[in-house]
């Protein structure tokens, strides 16, 4: 299918629009032209990286357009890179950097744990840029949802405020969390409240000194 290609900023020219990884093809949507009056979008092509091409292939992934993708392939992301995301929950950089491993194969874990976290939050935190083409932009209603512990929210606001309610945590102090760590590492932000819990405003700031 020869669908026209989506517009490319100059600094996304070689990028892949679902995870910012290096592009090396192009996606058609709709990929079942029989879905093409479903899609809210007209038939374009996207890049992708080999990864993101490959698991738009698979028959998990069932989305017709561009948004329905984004939010499937950073789903699968999320569950094929859960350990590295992970890192990012059950440390922060300081304790990584201040951890004493002996054994060889630990120390090699501290030396890289950081930097995949971080490659890992980059990918499933992408969000793209503004469909166009030929100069048009699309009018595509942009992904919000956020999936935290198998649940999906219509957005991290939506989230923070279920959790601050079954917690009884400060939600303006979990806003503040969330917002320094990401959404990536929204259990990371909730450990954080839990185990440092206040009720005043006042003390956000002093209380997310060295939070990183």
């Amino acid at each position: 299918m020869a669908y026209p290609k989506i517009d490319l900023p100059f600094k996304y020219r070689h990028t892949c629009w679902i995870c910012a990884e290096p592009s090396l093809s192009w996606l058609a949507l709709p990929q079942n032209p029989s879905k093409g009056l479903d899609c809210p979008h007209p038939p374009l092509s996207l890049p992708v990286c080999q990864e993101c091409g490959s698991l738009a292939n698979s028959a998990k992934v069932t989305a017709q357009d561009a948004t329905e993708l984004r939010q499937q392939l950073h789903q699968a992301l999320r569950q094929k890179y859960r350990k590295h995301l992970d890192i990012g929950n059950n440390w922060t950089k300081q304790e990584l950097e201040l951890s004493e491993f002996e054994d060889k194969s630990f120390a090699g874990f501290k030396k890289s744990a950081w930097m995949m976290f971080e490659i890992a939050r980059d990918r499933v935190e992408f969000a793209g840029w503004p469909l166009a083409l030929d100069g048009v932009e699309l009018a595509i209603m942009p992904d919000r949802h956020f999936e935290f512990d198998g649940i999906q929210y219509n957005n991290v606001a939506s989230a923070i405020s279920a959790h601050a309610k079954q917690f009884d945590v400060l939600e303006d102090y979990l806003v503040a969390l969330v917002n320094k760590l990401g959404p990536s590492r929204f259990k990371a932000a909730l450990q954080y409240a839990r185990q440092y819990p206040t009720f005043d405003k006042t003390e956000i700031p002093q209380l997310l000194v060295g939070i990183d």
